[in-house]
Order: C-alpha cells, then structure tokens, then sequence
C-alpha cells in the first residue's frame, strides 16, 4: 500500500495571531513581544501532524493496535539513503520485553545484511498527540542497504512481548547540521512526523519543513542536525507520514524542551519564517506524533 492515497485528518485550529505578524499586523516591539510569548509553544509544535480522533483512539495505551493497520540560502544536502521506522509498543518491562523484538526483529535483519545499523529509542516525552500513547513506546530505525525488500519477519509481531503500531520505508529528502556517525548514535533525538494539512498543499510544506523550519529548530541549543525524510512505502499497520529526526548532542531531559521553546520564541532570528497558510486559514502543516526519545540500544 503506496502512502498518501486517504488520510483522515483532525485540523486544529491555529492561533491566527500566530500567522498576522507575518502579513505586519504586529508591528510594535511591545506587541511583537507578547505574541512572541504566547506562540512559543504554538511555534515549536509546529514540527509534527495531529492523529484524527479515530487513530487518537486506537493509539491510547490500553487499546490493541493490530485492528487499526491500515529567506536566507542555507544549503542542505539530500541523498538516497533509505530508513525503516518501526513504531512498536512493548507489552510489560521496557527492558525485559526490548529484548524480544531484538532477538525476532533486529538481530535477524543485521544477521541477513539487509541494513548496515539500527538505533532503538524510547519515547520519553509526548507532545503530540494530546491523547497519550503510555510509555512502553519505542522507535526503531533501521538504515537499509536493501531497499526494494523487506523479509517476512517484519510483519510478524510477538503479541506477548511487542505489538507493532506501524511499519513504513523512507527516502531522505535533505539534511541540515552534523549528523553523527553510524559508528557514534546520538544520545537521544527529537522525533517529528507530519503530514500537509490540505490536499494540494506538499510543495508549499516541503518548502517551508525543509528549507526554514527544520534548519531553526537545529540550529536550537544542544540539537546537532535535521535529517527530512519522505515516505515511500507503508509496510505495516497504522500509516506513518514525513519523517524528521532532530540529533540531539545529549541525553534527553526536560530541559531540552525548555531550551527548544525558548529558542524559538525569545531568540530573534531574521531567518525564521511563520508557517504558511492554506486558503481556508489553517497551517500548512499538521502534527502527528513529537516527543523526544532516549537511545536504548544500536548495532
């Protein structure tokens, strides 16, 4: 099944104060200030896509997934190196049951050299979505050496151990910063996946994502890159769209988020651009899963 055929999309409804300073409806210092203030969370959420209340439900933490499958010039440079996200949610201790998804899942992939790494994260902070995914979430990503085949043993989920919530193959789009060596894994990362908010909108929010608003969000304290991917193939389970991971130059805390809001909202930048709207007034983007993630375990 090709991504983006149907999408079921809860728009939210965006501050417009956020998008008037751009049209000069804020002029004043004061003015600009305050806005400033009352947006910063608004301004750094805008890095992910919402879930629609359907799959809102289906993702809350004790509801089974398997039934729900289905501008100032700053360079980036793109490439075709292919990843595997898998999202997973472990079914007791994170420790205990991690180990069985490595031993069916990852240990066979790196056995049969279909992929030259893999990075396991647990997501330790939410943001979106609202409605929380519990705390036994994790992210697999898996950079491929064999793009055009995924073996069998991907589709199988250990429903004693492990549930998959969605398998999906990535093409990069662009990169921004100094991503780490496979050999040397970040610490920890900010994950983001979104989707346009409206049909007829992808250039305009490719534009904006990879050109402006990723290249912001790394240059923030203690964030070392930006790698956009585009998705190529959903594999498994629920459709899992634009993919960025934001590297991080330490372990997560709470104070990375701080510093994130902080940055976005009380660090004036010449370069950062409000995100776009569509005609009926919603941004272009929209939030599907943020949070921040702690590495568990690569190869």
């Amino acid at each position: 099944m090709l991504i983006g055929e149907k999408r079921m999309v809860n728009f939210k409804k965006c501050d417009r104060r956020l998008f008037n300073f751009e049209r000069g409806k804020i002029q004043d210092r004061v003015g600009r200030r305050k806005f400033l203030n009352r947006s910063a969370l608004a301004l750094a959420a805008v890095t992910i896509p919402c879930f629609s209340s359907k799959n809102i439900q289906a993702l809350s933490e004790n509801q089974p997934l398997s039934e729900y499958a289905g501008t100032r010039s700053v360079e980036t440079r793109s490439g075709g190196t292919s990843v595997l996200l898998d999202m997973i949610r472990l079914s007791g201790n994170v420790g205990t049951h991690l180990e069985s998804y490595l031993e069916t899942t990852a240990r066979p992939l790196l056995d049969q050299n279909l992929n030259s790494s893999v990075n396991v994260y647990h997501l330790r902070q939410q943001n979106e979505p609202a409605s929380s995914l519990g705390d036994r979430i994790c992210f697999a990503v898996y950079q491929l050496t064999e793009t055009d085949s995924v073996p069998a043993l991907l589709n199988k989920s250990q429903k004693d151990h492990w549930h998959r919530i969605g398998l999906t193959s990535y093409e990069k789009i662009a990169e921004f910063g100094s991503p780490t060596p496979i050999a040397q894994p970040p610490k920890s990362i900010m994950l983001v996946i979104s989707h346009p908010t409206e049909a007829g909108y992808d250039e305009l929010y490719n534009q904006w994502y990879t050109d402006n608003h990723m290249i912001d969000v790394a240059k923030s304290p203690h964030f070392r890159s930006a790698t956009r991917y585009r998705p190529k193939v959903q594999l498994v389970g629920l459709p899992l769209s634009y993919l960025c991971i934001y590297e991080i130059g330490q372990s997560y805390s709470p104070e990375l988020h701080k510093g994130l809001t902080h940055w976005l909202s009380e660090t004036p930048d010449d370069f950062r651009q409000p995100m776009p709207l569509t005609e009926s007034g919603q941004g272009v983007l929209t939030l599907d899963i943020w949070g921040y993630c702690q590495r568990l375990w690569s190869a």
